[in-house]
């Protein structure tokens, strides 16, 4: 590195010298500078996710976060009572109808793939809840039907198995099952309720299977114990399933964060010893 004579001869200082060299301010974080950096980030992009809290994108990480916010408890909850920004288990069908119609004059249409929080909009769970079907839910908003899948009969989906499906019936996630089936999920849930039925009437198995339902007492009991192993809370939602944990959904049945319980129970944790 030059000396510091050096850099005051040719660049008068250091802040200079890193401009010069294009190389960014370290930011020190704390409560102003996470809030303002949430800020300028929602300001610009509408909303912000757990995988944006990036060095690169100029955010903190989800520790960091977590650290100087604990009262929140997650993202979800700093989002709502920071930045009144609306997180996904709190839709209600008036709301999905709004950002569906607004969606549609945006786009033109609306599509399965579309339902998402990356846009904005309720997942298909949601939808399903509300509405019924895919279908039921575009209509009411002015997008295109998906006359597809209304056409698509139970003989086409006994052909679709027979064809597809008939040399292999063991899969390793229903992920991995959808891949190989040319069917989508929304036609399957309206024809058979569950994508366990379906599996049932084909004698298709699934090797890991995420638990149908669990208690709130179960989550909170399998937690404690991640916690007391001395593990570390995973940095992604992603991650839950893969380390024997309950998936985010079933964690926010009972939380408005998947964070939350995993911050509790590492709080409590630490005062027992």
């Amino acid at each position: 590195m030059p000396s510091f004579c050096y850099v005051t001869k040719y660049y008068g200082d250091f802040k200079t010298l890193k401009k010069a060299f294009n190389i960014k301010e370290k930011i020190i974080w704390n409560r102003d500078t996470i809030k303002d950096a949430l800020e300028k980030y929602i300001n610009e992009y509408g909303d912000i996710f757990e995988k944006d809290l990036k060095v690169k994108n100029n955010l903190p990480s989800y520790p960091c976060l977590i650290k100087y916010y604990p009262e929140f408890g997650g993202l979800n909850e700093l989002k709502s009572n920071m930045f009144n920004l609306k997180v996904r288990n709190q839709w209600s069908r008036e709301d999905a109808i709004q950002v569906g119609k607004a969606f549609v004059n945006k786009n033109g249409k609306i599509r399965q793939k579309d339902l998402n929080s990356s846009n904005n909009m309720p997942d298909v769970k949601v939808i399903y809840r509300y509405f019924g079907s895919l279908e039921n839910y575009q209509k009411i908003i002015g997008s295109e039907v998906s006359h597809r899948n209304v056409l698509i009969t139970m003989k086409e989906i006994d052909r679709a198995v027979n064809e597809t499906l008939n040399s292999r019936k063991e899969f390793e996630t229903t992920k991995d099952l959808f891949r190989a089936f040319p069917i989508s999920q929304s036609v399957i849930y309206r024809n058979f309720g569950s994508i366990e039925s379906f599996c049932k009437k084909y004698n298709i198995c699934i090797l890991k299977k995420k638990k149908a339902k669990f208690s709130k007492q179960e989550i909170d009991d399998i937690i404690l114990k991640y916690i007391k192993d001395g593990q570390k809370i995973p940095s992604a939602a992603k991650e839950l399933v893969s380390l024997g944990l309950p998936s985010r959904e079933a964690i926010m049945r009972y939380y408005r964060d998947w964070h939350k319980p995993f911050v509790i129970y590492s709080k409590l944790y630490e005062k027992m010893n």
